[in-house]
């Protein structure tokens, strides 16, 4: 008898009704679902959960409610969720985001996440999704392919393929007036078209194109409620800039990013700390490459709160 080969996996672009195997993809990974009762933690399964509790576990991805919402975001805005299928079963999932930056990122595409069923790990699957990443950025005409990858994964991203980038400060800087030129903007229609081509000289954990959609992403979770998100527009020494917070009511400290097309980042930085300290933010956390942190550190109230390096796959001239 003929023996049954496993099916050849083909990799797609994700639709709405992905989004149960999605969920399951990620939720895979997680050991124990649980719920937090005064100090102490109990198993209670995932059926009796809430979907925002469910969030907690590691956000949309944890319930197919949450999710389906979180896909439709990508789709119509124009990004890439791609998912790969063997047989009947959707094993992998991978969310790419196009953007055009400043140097030396150029048109960027950037894997914001890349995750491989749990039951699947091991056989190539995670390789053959980045294989994949790199062929769609060339189809796009991409100059770079970069990833924010955990510590632990930055080995199985080098074996892929990339190098290390800049390094990047974070830094928790408090918020105040500064002496800086800054003239407010008219709110644009499309953020994301207003940015188009800037330097994102603040807050590139991931890349401007993940983050522009993240900030316009809402949904109807709880987590949502003690969480704001908002962009200012405006002019620093001269040039367009825009500047965004996400801030946090159980938190002190804030998320801050800023991308400009011409400022400095010296002055970029002082006038993304005075709106703040305008909006009455006490401080923010920022994060900068170390060479820009260097050009304005004497200025800042701050500390270092760490390091990181950035992963790029140059695709100008390769293969």
């Amino acid at each position: 008898m003929p023996s049954i080969k496993n099916p050849r996996p083909s990799i797609r672009l994700a639709r709405l009704d992905d989004s149960a195997a999605i969920s399951e993809v990620h939720r895979s990974h997680v050991d124990r679902w649980d719920r937090q009762i005064g100090d102490e933690r109990f198993d209670v399964g995932y059926a009796a959960l809430s979907v925002d509790e469910r969030w907690g576990f590691g956000g949309p991805w944890m319930s197919v409610e949450t999710c389906a919402v979180h896909l439709n975001h990508l789709l119509i805005n124009r990004c890439y969720p791609f998912v790969m299928q063997e047989g009947d079963r959707v094993v992998a999932e991978m969310e790419l985001f196009v953007q055009r930056e400043g140097p030396p990122y150029g048109l960027n595409c950037h894997v914001g996440l890349l995750y491989v069923h749990r039951d699947f790990t091991g056989g190539g699957r995670g390789r053959a999704m980045v294989d994949h990443a790199r062929r769609f950025a060339r189809g796009q005409r991409c100059d770079s392919l970069t990833v924010a990858a955990r510590p632990e994964n930055e080995g199985f991203y080098r074996k892929c393929g990339f190098d290390y980038g800049d390094t990047l400060v974070d830094v928790e800087a408090k918020a105040q007036a500064y002496a800086v030129e800054a003239k407010p903007l008219p709110r644009p229609l499309n953020p994301q078209s207003f940015v188009w081509g800037m330097d994102m000289k603040v807050g590139r954990y991931q890349s401007s194109g993940c983050h522009i959609n993240f900030l316009a992403e809402r949904q109807a979770v709880s987590i949502y409620g003690e969480t704001d998100a908002r962009a200012g527009f405006y002019t620093v020494e001269g040039q367009p800039a825009m500047l965004a917070e996400v801030s946090h009511r159980f938190a002190n400290v804030n998320a801050a990013f800023a991308w400009t097309h011409g400022a400095g980042t010296r002055a970029l930085v002082l006038a993304l700390l005075s709106w703040l300290h305008r909006s009455g933010v006490p401080s923010a956390n920022l994060t900068v490459p170390l060479k820009d942190y260097e050009a304005v550190r004497d200025a800042l109230d701050d500390r270092i709160v760490g390091t990181r390096r950035a992963l790029v796959y140059p695709l100008r001239g390769g293969t």
